[in-house]
């Protein structure tokens, strides 16, 4: 199992932990319908109910529609790799109770236990969502005690990776080398600009006779500032930037904030220099002046990448323990279908073959879509590969410093 697919699995769980905040005008109507104990699979010695399973199943299909942004009728018989988006709710929502499972078992081994103040929390989180979203649970078969469940197996989950993760330390020369090839993205700058606009309020540009007087403009701004005027009074009067000319012309920013040109020029200039002619970018003229440089913090690189890589490792500490599970389905896994709310009561699928034809989705784009859900991302969803890139777009690394950018972000 991949880290992606184990960011999957869990994802039934937290949809339904966000779930249970959800609010409404007026409870719906909660009467508990009847749900099934017979067991459609048994992990390590432990059997999973129907009922339970239907959770994680309601939950895992929630978070494809969410994803491709229609109904589970529409796109249940859609392929993507050679499995249908139905088949593949089922072995997510699988998944999501197999890390259940062992993520609780883990938690013994390692003393790991849920206070008696936590159990009571999730248990109201369970009966807040069946009081305002009770009528899901009877759609979709599950109970309140099949809620408390997932959510007790989800909170176990995260607190078997924060211990795993806590005692793991990547060596120094791991470390250095991730510093090293991070800082470029975390070196910052401090710079002063007028923009002399060449685009008109519908962001379109200027003809050519228009742009011209513009540069003019520009350079007599800038044979100004060489003659010693302030550049950051002149961009008060002068920039057409709304995002600084209250500022002085005045901007913090890090790698990849701003456009290309603005950029380079800004981080190419010496502390305090005034770049040499107007600068131009799609929106226009800059003239600019650099006022200092930021070097990247190399402790706080050290400090994200050690967090970073503990979480890798625990990680892959689940994972193997979810290879390494003992899964014995049973007859009714097969049997079972996913349900829709146009057939609440009956296990056939809604075959629309007309709104899979029409839906046109490339498999490489819905399966990228799948696995980079941004709260899942944050915690769990990330790739060997892709370390500098986790480590180096972390915008809070220039935060302190940062004003946001309104007129010139990058594009």
């Amino acid at each position: 199992m991949s880290k992606k697919l184990l960011a999957v699995a869990v994802m039934a769980a937290m949809s339904m932990s966000a779930l249970t905040g959800c609010s409404a005008n007026e409870p719906v109507n909660n009467v508990q319908a009847a749900v099934s104990s017979d067991v459609v699979a048994v992990v390590n010695g432990i059997s999973i109910s129907e009922s339970l399973y239907r959770a994680y199943l309601w939950s895992a299909q929630s978070f494809f529609e969410m994803q491709l942004g229609t109904p589970m009728s529409s796109i249940v018989d859609m392929e993507i790799e050679g499995q249908t988006i139905g088949d593949l709710a089922k072995e997510r929502a699988l998944e999501s109770a197999i890390l259940s499972v062992v993520a609780t078992q883990e938690a013994a081994e390692l003393d790991i236990e849920l206070t008696q103040d936590e159990i009571s929390e999730l248990e109201g989180y369970a009966a807040d969502f069946m009081a305002i979203n009770g009528e899901i649970a009877n759609t979709y078969r599950f109970s309140e005690d099949d809620i408390v469940k997932l959510l007790v197996g989800t909170e176990y989950s995260t607190k078997v990776q924060d211990k795993i993760g806590s005692v793991y330390m990547p060596s120094e020369e791991e470390i250095l080398a991730e510093i090293e090839e991070a800082k470029y993205y975390y070196e910052a700058v401090t710079a002063r600009h007028i923009l002399i606009s060449t685009v008109d309020e519908m962001n379109q540009p200027l003809d050519e006779e228009a742009k011209a007087e513009k540069l003019a403009l520009a350079n007599e701004l800038l044979d100004r500032i060489k003659a010693g005027e302030d550049i950051g009074e002149l961009a008060g009067e002068y920039s057409e930037d709304p995002g600084s000319a209250y500022n002085n012309g005045e901007y913090t920013f890090g790698r990849g904030r701003m456009v290309a040109e603005f950029e380079e020029a800004a981080f190419s200039a010496a502390d305090g220099e005034i770049w040499p002619e107007p600068v131009e970018t799609s929106y226009g003229y800059h003239i600019g002046q650099t006022i200092e440089f930021i070097p990247a913090n190399e402790e706080q690189i050290r400090e994200e990448y050690i967090t970073f890589a503990r979480m890798i490792f625990a990680e892959d500490e689940l994972i193997t323990l979810m290879e390494a599970a003992n899964v014995e389905k049973t007859a009714l896994f097969e049997d079972i279908t996913l349900l829709t709310p146009e057939q609440p009561q009956t296990d056939e699928v809604v075959n629309n073959e007309t709104v899979a034809d029409d839906l046109v989705v490339d498999e490489a784009d819905v399966t990228d879509e799948i696995v980079n859900n941004e709260t899942v991302a944050d915690d769990l969803v990330v790739d060997e590969a892709d370390v500098t890139g986790e480590i180096v777009n972390d915008e809070a690394s220039v935060a302190d410093e940062a004003v946001d950018n309104e007129a010139i972000p990058a594009e």
